[in-house]
């Protein structure tokens, strides 16, 4: 077989930043290799008009470019629904995966449009179909917070809790990743599961042969610690009174404000400890909130967003406050040195290793107004490390 040089027209989505995986949808345009059938060309082109024109004349509508892409699946990406419902009458197959396993359902998803999903799935296409990696139709919608979508999907049946394969999440794990409240409360109307965990991966080793940290991510995140950590501060109050634990931690006992935290989401970190999360959660470095939001009150500039690029109301200084307000223990010690906070950081921070307490934090920072705010609650001076 000849090298094929067609060229490919590819959109890249990177959903829930969940999770990790990105998934690309490829569609091969004419090209003098594999031109591809008219009317899949015209529908491509969003010639209506003439795509209309060769369904009339009795064109077959089940012809399929080289890597199997229908015409309906063009209609269906541009979202048009005057050439999708002639497809469909005239006999155009709902259910054709092309060569990625792309159906014209999962693209109708990726667009939020109810219209055509309602369409599709009237032509019988299948509401709980699952494309490789097993992200089903309804955790694509939930990723773009299109509820009148969502609520065609549920009302055809679409399982609530289904989970795909690589990291075991949920519709509702996606919804809260991406920031969408809305889209938590029709999800958890349908009965999702508030409390669902994505998996916990023990990974054989996290060391290279330099030796040096290989940092794998072990999971075990909740759709509260997605949005935790994505910054998801109107997400919180939906899923506390949907009854999410609070105090659900990472397989690394990650607390949801510390992840809200250590990724800049001040608001967020205010929301989480106002709902009732406990300041004194502690993870494997002995971090607990009121030490997470020192250490982040002097965030070096480096590669990563400041917080106040973020769109912060609130200050590191006030999760401080209202952590002691909540009961953090000022006096709290590392069990073992806690991760860099950036590339400035590296190599510089030897001094905060088993011991340091939010107080040694702040000094080494020269961080005054910590300083006095942790002093005026008890902090201990005379705590040393190791």
């Amino acid at each position: 077989m000849p090298t094929e040089t067609v060229p490919v027209r590819c959109a890249l989505r990177c959903p829930a930043r969940l999770l990790g995986a990105a998934l690309m949808l490829c569609f091969v345009a004419s090209a003098p290799a594999a031109t591809a059938p008219e009317l899949v060309a015209a529908a491509e082109a969003g010639d209506r008009a003439r795509a209309l024109g060769l369904i009339e004349s009795t064109a077959n509508v089940s012809e399929r470019a080289a890597d199997g892409t229908t015409a309906l699946h063009w209609a269906v990406r541009f979202n048009d629904l005057v050439l999708a419902d002639a497809l469909l009458e005239a006999g155009a197959d709902a259910n054709a995966a092309n060569r990625y396993s792309v159906t014209p359902l999962y693209l109708a998803a990726l667009n939020g449009s109810a219209d055509m999903i309602e369409r599709l799935l009237d032509a019988g296409a299948d509401p709980n179909e699952v494309s490789s990696g097993g992200e089903t139709v309804l955790m694509t919608v939930a990723q773009t917070g299109a509820v009148a979508a969502a609520d065609v999907l549920l009302a055809h049946d679409a399982r609530i809790d289904a989970r795909e394969d690589w990291h075991g999440q949920t519709a509702l794990m996606w919804a809260a990743a991406e920031g969408h409240p809305a889209m938590l409360e029709r999800l958890i109307a349908a009965g999702a599961d508030v409390n669902a965990i994505s998996n916990i991966r023990e990974w054989e080793r996290q060391n290279s042969d330099e030796p040096r940290a290989k940092w794998l991510p072990p999971g075990g995140f909740s759709a509260l610690l997605y949005a935790a950590r994505e910054g998801c501060t109107a997400c919180v109050p939906v899923l506390a009174e949907a009854g999410a634990d609070l105090n659900q931690t990472t397989a690394e006992e990650i607390s949801g404000v510390v992840l809200a935290l250590i990724n800049g989401h001040y608001d967020t970190a205010v929301a989480l400890l106002e709902a009732g999360t406990d300041p004194n959660l502690y993870d494997y470095t002995g971090r607990g909130a009121l030490y997470a939001a020192v250490d982040f009150n002097t965030m070096p500039m480096s590669n990563r967003p400041a917080p106040n690029v973020l769109g912060n109301e609130h200050s590191a200084l006030d999760v401080m406050r209202l952590a002691l307000d909540k009961g953090a223990d000022p006096n709290a010690q590392l069990t073992r040195q806690a991760p860099y906070r950036s590339k400035i950081d590296r190599g510089n921070d030897t001094v905060l290793t088993t011991g340091t307490t939010p107080l040694l934090r702040a000094a080494k920072a020269a961080d005054i107004a910590a300083i006095d705010l942790l002093l005026a609650h008890g902090a201990d001076p005379h705590l040393t490390t190791r």
